[in-house]
């Protein structure tokens, strides 16, 4: 059984609004949860943009040295 018992207090439509209620949630859940994801990632990719910015004004005006990399 996928849905609880009928109760004997309610009506039939009040059962069918909830079921239908219930189904849209369970299919909403992965949509909603996509939606928080883009909002995050908006949300970080200025702070992403400037930090590339800056990082490759520094590689550019001589600040960062990849001289240890080098095996002698």
């Amino acid at each position: 059984m996928t849905a609880p018992p009928p109760n004997p207090y309610t009506s039939p439509m009040a059962g069918l609004v909830n079921a239908m209620a219930a189904l849209h949630n369970r299919r909403a859940r992965q949509r909603i949860t996509d939606l928080e994801q883009a909002i995050v990632a908006a949300y970080e990719r200025p702070h992403a943009d400037r930090t590339r910015a800056s990082f490759e004004a520094s590689l550019a005006a001589g600040y960062i040295d990849y001289d240890f990399l080098k095996v002698s």
